[in-house]
């Protein structure tokens, strides 16, 4: 399959209602446009005031790892899912890129000021929720924009614990 017919191909997924792709109803499937590629993405607005979570998934995961989830949230709570580029229905980035870590954090960046998702307004918590890689942008982010971010949760992204203790 050509790079285009893959991309005629995920087009044609997007255009289908959002339960076919795994995904809750009450979340609306878009596309956000980063610099060097569109995310695929599945998101709910908050109610005034609510938090916002912004959940990041893994290496060679996808949004959907997180559906589970969706149906024991809080209806007022706003919830992006995005795929980072190269994972799911994102784009891949051009050429031989090979997807350095600090790139992972200007795509987050890019995807939290996009203008549709109006957080840069928006007056409730934001949250970032992420599993594994996504944890990991997750923590250096919030060290990095510290103002932008009121909590993280990472899940499974501290690596193993390792017993310290010296007993002889």
């Amino acid at each position: 399959m050509t790079s285009l017919q893959l991309n005629a191909a995920l087009s044609a997924l997007l255009t289908q209602a959002p339960e076919s792709l795994g995904l809750c109803s009450e979340l609306t499937v878009t596309h956000i446009p980063l610099n060097d590629a569109k995310v695929a993405a599945a998101v709910r607005p908050p109610a005034h005031g609510s938090p916002t979570l912004v959940f990041m998934h893994g290496w060679q995961d996808n949004l959907a790892s997180f559906h589970s989830l969706i149906p024991l949230l809080p209806q007022n709570m706003g919830l992006i899912l995005f795929d980072w580029p190269g994972h799911g229905l994102s784009d891949h980035k051009l050429g031989d890129y090979y997807y350095p870590f600090f790139d992972y954090l200007d795509d987050l960046h890019q995807v939290l000021n996009d203008s549709r998702l109006l957080l840069s307004g928006h007056v409730g918590p934001v949250v970032l929720v992420g599993h594994s890689l996504g944890g990991l942008v997750a923590s250096c982010y919030a060290a990095s924009f510290p103002d932008r971010i009121d909590a993280i949760v990472s899940i499974e992204a501290l690596g193993r614990w390792l017993n310290l203790s010296c007993n002889h």
